[in-house]
């Protein structure tokens, strides 16, 4: 269920790790997803290994094809940046989540204390 606007510019195997990562988000059970940050820090991790993978299997025609290619490379490196940007950004919404759950667990943990 890739979005076929995508076409072939992304590694099967980080949207396999994408998606079981979602099915996790779903679990009926709190204890059984992960957090924010938890989800935030495994996908800056699969951007980390699709961008490691992506350099070594460039092969020479792959080279010489980006030459050719550089206004699709310029494209692809926005969309990275862009990207680069969200996952930014839901780092720091990841943070502000997890501080505000642990305020109103405190909350609930002083009222049960009085």
């Amino acid at each position: 269920m890739i979005d076929p606007r995508l076409g072939s510019s992304y590694f099967s195997s980080a949207a396999r790790k994408i998606a079981k990562l979602a099915d996790s988000c779903l679990s009926k059970s709190a204890k059984d997803r992960p957090t924010m940050s938890q989800v935030v820090e495994t996908l800056k991790q699969i951007i980390q290994d699709s961008e490691e993978g992506n350099r070594s299997e460039r092969s020479p025609e792959s080279l010489e094809s980006d030459q050719v290619d550089s206004g699709t490379k310029e494209k692809q490196l926005g969309a990275s940046e862009s990207w680069k940007r969200r996952m930014t950004h839901l780092a720091k919404l990841g943070e502000h989540v997890e501080g505000a759950s642990r305020r109103r667990f405190m909350i609930m943990q002083r009222a049960k204390v009085t």
